[in-house]
C-alpha cells in the first residue's frame, strides 16, 4: 500500500502528490513507491497526462541525506533515482512538476525529468551539495545542459547556488510563473489541455528530447 505519494485521478488526469513531510526527502523507499505509481498509471491505460505536486507549500522535494548512510545505501538510492529519471522521460504522457517552496538536490533532478514545470514565485531550484561532493546523476546534468547550455550548468554545478522562481524562469528551467495560490488549479488545468491533444502529438513532443541526444 503507497504511504507517503497519493495518486488521484481525474478523468484522464492523474495526481500523483508527495506527502513525506517535513522535507519530501527522496530516500529509497519514495523512490520505489513514485516508481510504482508510474507502473500502475500505465498498467491502466487511460491517463494521458500526470501532475507531480507536493502537499507542502515550501518543499516540492529534496536530497535525503542522513549522517553515517552506509556506502551500498547510497549506491542503491543512486541507482533508483536514476532509473526512476529515466522512466518519467520514457512513459508515454506528459508529466508536468508543479513546483511550490524548494526543489534542492535530487528534488531538482525530479523537477528536471519531468517534461513542463511550472513554479510559485517563491520557488527556489539548485544543487547546494555539490560543494559537499555530492553531484547530480547524469541524465539531470544533460537536462540541464540542454535548458540552460553548458556553462550556466557549469556555475551551478560549482557553485552550489540557489536560484530563485524569477531566474529559473528566465533561464527556460520553468516554463510558467504562477502565483502560489492557484499554482495547482493552473497545473491540473493543463494536464486536462494536454490530455486533449492527439496521441500522435504527444508521442512527438515526449520523443524531442530523445531525438535531440540522438542527433548530436
Amino acid at each position: 500500500m503507497l504511504k507517503t505519494i497519493t495518486c488521484n485521478q481525474e478523468g484522464s488526469v492523474a495526481v500523483l502528490t508527495l506527502r513525506f513531510s517535513p522535507v519530501n526527502a527522496l530516500h529509497c523507499s519514495v523512490l520505489s513507491e513514485i516508481e510504482d505509481c508510474l507502473i500502475q498509471i500505465e498498467a491502466g491505460q487511460r491517463t494521458r497526462a500526470v501532475v507531480l505536486l507536493s502537499s507542502s507549500d515550501k518543499v516540492f522535494a529534496t536530497t535525503y541525506a542522513q549522517v553515517n548512510t552506509p556506502c551500498s545505501e547510497e549506491l542503491r538510492c543512486l541507482g533508483q533515482l536514476q532509473q526512476l529519471l529515466q522512466h518519467i522521460k520514457e512513459v508515454p504522457f506528459p508529466i508536468i512538476a508543479v513546483i511550490a517552496g524548494a526543489a534542492l538536490g535530487a528534488g531538482f533532478e525530479l523537477a528536471l525529468a519531468c517534461d513542463l514545470r511550472i513554479s510559485g514565485e517563491y520557488a527556489k531550484f539548485g544543487f547546494p551539495d555539490t560543494p559537499n561532493g555530492i553531484l547530480p546523476t547524469s541524465i539531470s546534468v544533460t537536462t540541464l545542459m540542454e535548458e540552460v547550455g553548458v556553462a550556466k550548468t557549469k556555475e551551478l554545478l560549482w557553485g552550489g547556488r540557489l536560484i530563485g522562481a524569477k531566474e529559473a524562469h528566465g533561464l527556460g528551467i520553468v516554463n510558467a510563473l504562477i502565483p502560489d495560490s492557484l499554482l495547482v488549479e493552473e497545473g491540473i488545468a493543463m494536464a486536462h489541455s494536454l490530455a486533449c491533444l492527439p496521441t500522435e502529438v504527444l508521442v512527438a513532443g515526449k520523443q524531442l528530447g530523445e531525438n535531440k541526444r540522438r542527433v548530436t
